[in-house]
């Protein structure tokens, strides 16, 4: 017998002692030296290594079952929501089942697999669309640290609503193309806009110029509105006011899921189109416009563009400034406000503004109510603008503070107005911020002098 093999036995045979690195821990069991040699390696430790690579194995491979049922669950309990809400005409069992017999009907076309849902669950295709519009807004899920997981909840939504207006549903129709055109106004409309290529809003759109075919005004509107922005000006304008003849006021736009996007009113976009060219005729029926989106739509938008066209020392003026500020119009907010700041002196009215005809009746009220004159209310007009984030309000609104004695207030309401805007959003009123920075300097200069 060699040395080496009889070396070799007789390290078989004498147990390893512990490494210098293991008897310094202060573990109480040592891990004995291990002969790579010897297949053998100490029970403990080997069951120890084996259940966590098992877990970890098994980790990856249930990764998409686990991301399938938590999906189930995040949808079963939206669609919950949202038909408690009235933005599902059907319920949500109904709409979990449509949804999963979608998905299921891959290699079919999209309007057949649409139009044989409705047929087999007993519901209409504009049904299915509305369960499309609310599965593209499913939130999706964030770990701990805010990442988000996609899922594919959008893409499948988006297939359903691309069914929709291949099986000839108007609204689905509508839904998409007014994502396209707001896409860079609503970051809702821009999620879903990216989620249809080039090939999809063709499809649309030629849906949509055949719904304008059939004398649809919101189609009309719409597609007068994508004419417009590739320069088709006079096609536009003629879509315009056929939309405004067929629609309805009244009725026009009446959304009964608000998660579809809004369709601009016809008499918006036409009457700013017959501002822009400034002669007496276009501006007279540009407030014949402004008027039936007004009075027979009650627009708050329309009323605020035809007080754009009248004169501020005019009751009618005031009438249609306060429709719009009442129904939250920041701009008619800050405007209304601004009107009670410059017809105030001494805290009371004007006796110039009072000598207006018909604005003397239409103030009646303020000059019975002798305890709060027009600053009071200039106050809070630009308190209710301030507090949704309005600049210039802010602004007004500090300087009545000043004018009130009110140092700190107006101190915090200059701060408010220095603060950086939200991550990715640029600064809407940077001469509004530069000047708040100057009064809050002189301010602050003042305290420290004081």
């Amino acid at each position: 017998m060699s040395l080496r093999s009889s070396s070799r036995r007789l390290r078989s045979l004498v147990v390893p002692e512990p490494c210098l690195f293991c008897s310094a821990r202060q573990s109480p069991a040592p891990i004995p030296y291990l002969d790579t040699r010897r297949r053998s390696l100490p029970n403990l430790h080997l069951r120890s290594y084996q259940t966590r690579r098992t877990y970890a194995v098994q980790a990856r491979g249930s990764a998409n079952a686990a991301r399938d049922e938590y999906d189930t669950r995040n949808r079963k309990a939206f669609y919950n929501l949202t038909a408690s809400d009235g933005l599902l005409s059907i319920k949500w069992q109904k709409a979990e089942a449509v949804y999963n017999d979608f998905v299921h009907k891959t290699k079919t076309d999209p309007s057949d697999t649409v139009t044989q849902l409705a047929d087999r669950h007993g519901i209409k295709v504009s049904d299915v669309k509305d369960i499309g519009v609310v599965t593209c807004r499913i939130p999706e899920p964030k770990d701990s640290h805010g990442r988000t997981y996609p899922s594919s909840h959008p893409q499948t939504g988006a297939k359903m609503l691309l069914g929709c207006s291949k099986a000839l549903d108007p609204s689905a129709t509508l839904h998409i193309m007014a994502a396209i055109y707001l896409r860079d106004s609503l970051p809702a409309a821009a999620r879903l806009a990216s989620l249809f290529g080039p090939i999809d809003v063709a499809a649309c759109r030629k849906m949509l110029s055949k719904l304008c075919d059939r004398g649809n005004p919101e189609a009309m509107t719409l597609e007068g509105l994508f004419l417009e922005q590739e320069g088709h000006v006079s096609r536009a304008k003629a879509l315009y006011e056929a939309a405004l003849s067929k629609a309805n006021p009244m009725t026009f736009d009446a959304r009964e899921n608000t998660m579809v996007f809004p369709t601009p009113p016809p008499w918006i976009p036409l009457g700013k189109m017959l501002q822009e060219t400034h002669t007496s005729e276009s501006l007279t029926r540009a407030k014949d416009v402004y008027a039936i989106g007004a009075l027979k739509g009650d627009d708050p938008l329309a009323f605020y563009n035809l007080a754009l066209l009248q004169d501020d020392k005019n009751a009618d003026w005031l009438k249609n400034m306060t429709k719009a500020a009442s129904s939250g119009h920041l701009e008619a907010i800050y405007a209304l406000a601004k009107f009670y700041v410059n017809s105030s002196s001494n805290g009371e009215i004007k006796p110039s503004v009072l000598g207006i005809s018909n604005m003397n009746n239409a103030l009646d009220w303020l000059k019975r109510r002798r305890s709060r004159g027009p600053t009071h209310y200039a106050q809070e007009w630009f308190r209710i603008a301030a507090l949704r984030g309005h600049k210039p309000s802010m602004l007004e609104l500090a300087e009545l503070y000043e004018l009130h004695g009110d140092t700190e207030a107006k101190a915090k309401t200059l701060s408010a107005i220095v603060e950086l805007p939200p991550p990715g959003k640029p600064e809407q009123w940077p001469g509004v911020v530069a000047d708040a920075k100057m009064r809050l300097s002189r301010l602050r200069a003042q305290a420290r002098a004081g």
